[in-house]
């Protein structure tokens, strides 16, 4: 936390893949910041470099799923729903589950090489959140092609689809996701 600017980074390398730990954890940390008066806005990042590859497909099989989706459901509608601000700092892959969390902010700031999808359908299923996320940040054939297709999209292409607001270089991510949560913060 730094003058009214909280970071939330993802941190479990090699691809931060999302699992029933990491989504407790997040809700917990959401829950506690909602909390802090101070807090004007809040960055998700990750370490590394990809934001993440989605969420652990081993969990979403008997007998965790159980308890993964609801919490993952729950962890992301914590966010959605968040009383201020959300930026996401996106590089490298932001997959399955992690372009969901990233749907859930109000802004994302991506790296050029950064790649956008939602490979469900590939393996039998649907990406419940982006089906509800995804037809309302882009245009319907794009959420289609994501949905149904499995196909990814380029940085620039998901700010063309008005999924990405702002593409920078890959080393200049974070910091211009904290200067533009800075400058959110001043108001």
């Amino acid at each position: 936390l730094d003058g009214g600017v909280a970071t939330l980074t993802l941190d479990h390398p090699p691809l931060n893949v999302l699992t029933l730990a990491m989504a407790r954890e997040l809700r917990q940390a959401l829950a506690n910041l909602a909390a802090d008066g101070s807090l004007r806005v809040l960055v998700i990042a990750a370490e590394g470099k990809h934001f993440s590859a989605g969420a652990d497909v081993g969990e979403h099989l008997p007998p965790t799923f159980r308890e993964m989706i609801p919490e993952f459901v729950e962890t992301l509608d914590a966010l959605v729903t968040f009383p201020l601000p959300v930026v996401a700092a996106v590089r490298g892959r932001c997959l399955g589950g992690g372009f969901e969390l990233a749907q859930c902010a109000d802004v994302i700031v991506a790296g050029e090489g950064a790649i956008f999808g939602q490979p469900e359908i590939v393996l039998g299923v649907t990406a419940p959140i982006a089906c509800v996320l995804l037809p309302r940040r882009a245009a319907p054939g794009i959420a289609a092609e994501l949905l149904f297709g499995g196909d990814t999209l380029t940085a620039v292409r998901a700010q063309a689809a008005g999924l990405v607001q702002h593409v920078v270089h890959d080393d200049q991510v974070e910091s211009e996701a904290c200067g533009l949560a800075q400058r959110f913060a001043r108001h």
